[in-house]
């Protein structure tokens, strides 16, 4: 199994919705402080990003719009219909002049949902611009980086266009994300949907890839072994939960090295065995693996997890231990 489809996996069958400041760290050790800029710069060289980018310049011409009416003075004009109480009081107020008109004058209004969508959209892909300094930067090629920053600036670019200057710019939820979502303009604005149905869930599996040392691959790995040996068992293995830091699911419980207890232990516990994995599999590798493991155990039941094999011994010691620990003890 490869390392990239171990990660995958198990970020497929984490319980959803979730946060991403908890569930990240949990699984790769990546500092919760740069989560966020993580996920910026992610949606900045997304597909999404790029379609939305291209498909821009498209809706600019196409603008949707509704008709709003703005209630304005004039003299010697009528620009709408009159409003003659409104007229009445004016020219009360102007000594009874008589070329006073107060008129209802209809105008277009771009700030509707389907605009306040794209707005948002390409406010998302402008922010990574401000997050290039960032330590979350080092985990993109520099081909990638060179292509943020690009991206970023033309969403800057775009979003000077005077056709949106009057449009509201803040957050946008997911109520209104779904009202245009089956409205019937959604076709004419999918890139910007599309876009911000990608910022729900911005980050992929195998976009975590990047984010792990090889102790934390391995890991996963084991975790893998794991879960599908519980499972030819035939134990349950729900989807992952993150609490405190770790993520379980039934029997099982999984730590990151980087997060390592106060007394220094992390890894995989299947009910009370503590599981871990090589960082490599040469001999040298799996003997400090397993000193290591020995010690952090701490007189509890232990195993080094790096195949299927490693992986039913793990099961069948938690097993046997499960069993000792619900017999009765001797008269």
């Amino acid at each position: 199994m490869s390392s990239t489809l171990a990660l995958d996996l198990i970020w497929r069958r984490l319980n959803r919705p979730f946060n991403l400041v908890h569930a990240v760290p949990a699984l790769t050790g990546f500092p919760a402080a740069h989560v966020a800029d993580l996920v910026t710069l992610h949606l900045a060289v997304s597909d999404e990003a790029e379609a939305l980018l291209a498909g821009t310049p498209r809706m600019l011409r196409t603008l949707a719009s509704s008709t709003t009416t703005e209630i304005g003075g004039s003299r010697g004009d009528i620009r709408g219909p009159i409003l003659w109480a409104e007229t009445l009081n004016a020219r009360a107020n102007s000594f009874g002049a008589e070329d006073v008109f107060v008129c209802a004058t209809p105008r277009r209004d771009h700030d509707i949902s389907e605009n306040r969508a794209l707005v948002a959209a390409l406010g998302q892909v402008a922010r990574a611009g401000l997050v290039l300094s960032s330590e979350s930067v080092v985990h993109f090629e520099p081909e990638q980086v060179d292509r943020i920053a690009a991206n970023a600036g033309t969403a800057r670019s775009l979003l000077r266009s005077p056709r949106l200057a009057g449009v509201t710019r803040g957050r946008f939820g997911t109520r209104e994300l779904h009202k245009i979502t089956i409205g019937r303009r959604s076709e004419e604005y999918r890139e910007a949907i599309r876009m911000l149905q990608r910022r729900i869930e911005p980050l992929r599996g195998a976009e975590l890839h990047q984010l792990c040392d090889h102790k934390t691959i391995a890991q996963h790995h084991a975790l893998v072994l794991v879960m599908a040996a519980l499972q030819r068992r035939g134990f349950a293995v729900p989807h992952f939960r993150v609490v405190s830091g770790e993520l379980t699911a039934g029997l099982l419980c999984y730590r990151n090295w980087r997060h390592a207890t106060s007394s220094g232990n992390h890894g995989i516990l299947v009910n009370q065995v503590l599981v871990d994995a090589p960082d490599s599999l040469t001999p040298g590798s799996r003997t400090r693996a397993l000193n290591d493991l020995e010690r952090r155990a701490g007189g509890r039941p232990f195993c080094l997890v790096a195949s299927s094999e490693d992986a039913e011994m793990a099961v069948d010691i938690a097993l046997e231990a499960s069993s000792r620990s619900r017999s009765p003890a001797p008269a």
